[in-house]
């Protein structure tokens, strides 16, 4: 058993917690291995959008005739059970053991993918309308990403981006009207000097949104930008 093991084992034994979906004792919250292995991976997707691939292949077909404005995606889960639920958890119920999990996941995954890439030095997590910050009280992707900025020792951009524009939530609309959705919903109001930008976001369904804000960074001197997020739609 290595080091790091001996250390969490221990912790455990000093301060149990629990994993957030079964409630078995689990290390500082995480999901534990049995949960975790059942939960919707998402295996083979494009590099480009992260649009599960039945075939062996960097791009689907849809990137290969009109790419979208980022330039690749990290996804960890199909958006179906019990990942919906854990996700509308975090962004109605306030339940932040899920976005500590979902984060710590994250972090795992985002390392993996690097391995031989460099990571982006900024993360901006999509803005919330200061309207519906104050309802809620909380960014959800910001207390996703937290623990993901924290373990890759990543600022994140939180007063560079901000929406603007009060929309309509985009699972309010059809996939047809989600681009003119969020057209010129965000601003920059600040300067952002790193020119490798990750947008983090819980779900991306059609994409439109981080495809707004990449656009925006890339208009304003950034030159490459991924986008992670938690599920991905299909």
């Amino acid at each position: 058993m290595n080091l790091l093991n001996t250390a969490k084992n221990i912790l455990l034994n000093v301060l149990p917690t629990h994993c957030p979906l079964c409630n078995l004792r689990a290390y500082q919250g995480e999901c534990c291995q049995s949960c975790e292995s059942e939960l919707p991976w998402l295996k083979q997707t494009c590099k480009r959008c992260g649009y599960t691939l039945s075939i062996n292949a960097q791009n689907c077909g849809a990137c290969l005739k009109n790419s979208p404005p980022y330039d690749h995606t990290v996804a960890l889960f199909r958006y179906e059970p019990p990942i919906d639920h854990v996700l509308l958890s975090v962004k109605f119920r306030k339940h932040l053991a899920y976005a500590h999990m979902l984060g710590e996941i994250m972090t795992r995954k985002i390392q993996t993918e690097y391995l031989d890439k460099t990571l982006p030095t900024l993360i901006l997590p999509v803005p919330l309308h200061q309207k519906r910050l104050k309802e809620r009280g909380y960014n959800q992707a910001l207390e996703i990403v937290r623990p993901i900025a924290r373990h890759l020792n990543i600022p994140l951009s939180l007063h560079d981006c901000v929406r603007t524009m009060e929309t309509q939530p985009q699972a309010m609309v059809s996939a047809n009207q989600r681009k003119q959705n969020v057209r010129k919903a965000f601003t920059l109001v600040g300067k952002i000097q790193a020119k490798h930008v990750a947008i983090f976001d819980d779900v991306v369904t059609t994409g439109s949104t981080v495809a707004e804000i990449t656009q925006i960074l890339k208009k304003n001197g950034v030159e490459k930008v991924d986008v992670w997020c938690c599920a991905r739609t299909l």
